[in-house]
């Protein structure tokens, strides 16, 4: 299975602290992934859904909370729910999904106030929202997590909702419908923390942790070869250097804190400035050794000047 569906099956076998919740959490699957119509004068509710587990949350809570009888047809791993007549009247009213239009109550796609009032069925929104139309990349893949919405408000709606547990999401417009989305890992373990999705937080963190500590790793890899690229680039410039002027003048040439430094350079092509700054008689620090350096660098810039 994927991360996203440990995280739906963990989500909807999870129940809400009460009616109020399981409402809310109804009108958000019922905004994600139903389609609401009014057919010969009453209303319909149809679920599409390859995820049995969503299927089945969908079940419990209709059933369980309004009593509605449920016409259920599965076709290649698809699940197709109705639910037509006076329960589905009931159920969308409670949901906060029906509007007067000209005096008769229509069907629509919103999400109502009096629904979320309370934190608690602000997360279980959350919670329906991602069940329906959420997903989130495998952990060892980079950080997202996102919701698709059908319109502009819900939408906004959505994103409204998260952030009053302080996780801020963006929205952006794709095949003509509306994302919500995360990226930063932090963020994601947050909203799975709101969601409650415990057990999938507890996998998320740990390989974020993984790849926090590899990452780590591989950035101090990297200084370490690129520090080390650095020591051998100055090495050779400064051998260089070294015997242009021996090979013209001679080691004597240089003042004697200079040849010092050469000498060492020469018998340790491979040792870095605090190394030779510890050999010395006279040690001085690493800045010291770097512009006795640039002084022989200096130097033999002077006698391939006079040479030419």
């Amino acid at each position: 299975m994927s991360f996203t569906a440990d995280v739906k099956a963990e989500l909807c076998a999870r129940r809400g602290k009460g009616r109020h919740c399981e409402i809310a959490e109804l009108a958000a699957i019922l905004n994600g992934c139903c389609k609401i119509s009014r057919e010969n004068g009453e209303p319909a509710i149809e679920l599409h859904s390859d995820n049995p587990a969503v299927a089945k949350r969908f079940l419990d809570i209709t059933g369980g909370v309004f009593s509605a009888q449920a016409g259920v047809t599965e076709s290649a791993r698809r699940h197709r729910i109705l639910i037509s007549g006076g329960p589905c009247e009931k159920i969308l009213s409670a949901a906060g999904l029906l509007a007067a239009e000209g005096g008769l109550e229509t069907p629509q796609c919103r999400i109502s106030p009096m629904v979320v009032r309370q934190p608690c069925c602000k997360r279980a929104y959350i919670r329906g929202a991602f069940i329906a139309c959420g997903s989130v990349a495998e952990p060892e893949k980079p950080y997202h997590l996102e919701f698709i919405c059908e319109t502009r408000p819900l939408a906004e709606g959505l994103r409204d909702m998260i952030a009053f547990f302080e996780i801020h999401p963006k929205i952006i417009t794709r095949s003509g419908r509306c994302v919500v989305y995360l990226k930063e890992g932090e963020g994601i373990a947050d909203l799975l923390n709101i969601m409650e999705a415990h057990a999938s937080l507890l996998q998320f963190e740990s390989k974020r942790v993984y790849k926090s500590v590899r990452n780590k790793i591989n950035r101090e890899s990297n200084c370490e070869v690129a520090n080390m690229n650095k020591t051998v680039c100055a090495s050779v410039r400064q051998i260089r250097d070294i015997r242009y002027i021996i090979s013209k003048k001679g080691l004597d040439y240089l003042p004697e804190q200079l040849a010092e430094v050469a000498e060492i350079r020469l018998n340790n092509p491979g040792a870095t400035l605090l190394e030779i700054s510890a050999m010395l008689g006279h040690p001085v620090g690493k800045s010291g050794v770097n512009h006795r350096f640039r002084k022989i660098s200096e130097i033999a810039d002077i006698i391939m000047a006079g040479a030419e």
